[in-house]
């Protein structure tokens, strides 16, 4: 402890010494976070699409132990997105199982059982976004019926003002003829 403390005076004090360690944190965490931030946030959404798609057909070839075709389909989805971590563990996976063929059946029930969970995940997707429809349909039918009982209630209206127009008229055609027969 006394050799560290009598090091700190030897070297300009404690403060040099933060100062040196507090820099290298900033340029290990800028660096960490860059990758961790900003690298995926600027790919084309087609090119996603086709890592993403030719991911899934490589976890297709791999649950039905068409590992050559699967570690291609994998290769070709890391040079479309070549931070794609699900990739690059998928080809670590066929790596390690491709000289153990007693290993085989659990690689491919590991793959069927990912790409069972995304194909889940996709369904579950399409069905909050078809309840979302439901609801907004159900909210236009509700204000259809909502503005066809409206018309009901005005056009009931108007018949019975019609109705009201006809009987003063005719008490007016009434009154007319007794008007006239009694002169």
């Amino acid at each position: 402890m006394d050799a560290y403390l009598f090091k700190i005076k030897k070297e300009g004090g404690m403060k040099k010494s933060l100062i040196k360690y507090w820099f290298l944190c900033v340029i290990f965490f800028a660096f960490y976070f860059s990758n961790l931030f900003g690298q995926e946030l600027y790919f084309d959404d087609d090119i996603q699409k086709f890592s993403t798609s030719t991911y899934k057909q490589g976890l297709k070839y791999a649950s039905e132990g068409k590992i050559k075709d699967a570690k291609e389909s994998f290769k070709r989805a890391l040079q479309a997105n070549e931070f794609s971590n699900d990739a690059i563990n998928a080809l670590k996976i066929i790596e390690y199982v491709e000289d153990k063929p007693e290993q085989e059946l659990a690689m491919r029930a590991i793959f069927s059982s990912i790409l069972l969970g995304l194909e889940l995940g996709e369904i579950k997707s399409q069905v909050v976004k078809l309840t979302g429809e439901l609801s907004n349909l159900k909210q236009k039918i509700e204000n259809i019926d909502t503005e066809f009982k409206n018309f009901q209630i005005t056009t009931e209206n108007k018949i019975l003002n019609i109705k009201n127009d006809i009987d003063d008229l005719e008490n007016d055609v009434d009154y007319l003829k007794n008007t006239i027969r009694n002169r």
